[in-house]
């Protein structure tokens, strides 16, 4: 009887990158959103501006880019910590210098101490990078008039009481 192998050559291993190792969410979250964002274009805003004379610079500055605002800047917020975790992922493999090499020298010493003010550092620079996007992404929302309108407040004594004439009955 022939030895059993423990592979089977009926099932190949799937090239890098591509099959069941990718993940779910794929590796480049910026030009998926910006694709999907382009298709969530309305066809009846491009034939309004179209009817009206617009050209494709019309189109581009009035739909397409206001269109494409919210999904480009959370696919930002969302490649901006994960390209932190990489750049960490690195330098913990192969550097000799970085919070990712801190890190692994901390681990292999066991030194708590190091390895927590390294893990802080980390969620420091990943919320301090969260924040500028945010504020970058307010921004923008707000140039291109797309920002959420505040209401005014309210007065926290209550409304004031009116008679028929809008006049304070103070």
């Amino acid at each position: 009887m022939a030895p059993r192998s423990t592979t089977s050559s009926a099932t190949p291993l799937p090239a890098p990158g591509r099959g069941p190792t990718r993940t779910a969410r794929g590796r480049r979250p910026s030009p998926r959103n910006v694709y999907l964002g382009l298709r969530l274009r309305e066809r009846e805003l491009v034939e309004v501006v179209q009817v009206m004379g617009g050209r494709r610079h019309h189109v581009l500055g009035y739909v397409t880019i206001p269109t494409l605002a919210a999904p480009f800047f959370a696919a930002l917020k969302t490649g901006g910590p994960l390209a932190i975790l990489g750049v960490i992922g690195g330098e913990f493999i192969a550097s000799s210098e970085g919070v990712g090499h801190q890190l692994f020298t901390s681990a292999q010493n066991l030194d708590a101490a190091s390895e927590f003010a390294g893990l802080i550092i980390l969620v420091a620079m990943t919320l301090v990078l969260n924040g500028a996007l945010t504020a970058l992404d307010t921004y923008a929302l707000e140039r291109l008039g797309l920002a959420a309108r505040r209401t005014p407040r309210r007065d926290r004594g209550g409304a004031h009481p009116k008679n028929e004439k809008g006049l304070d009955a103070r």
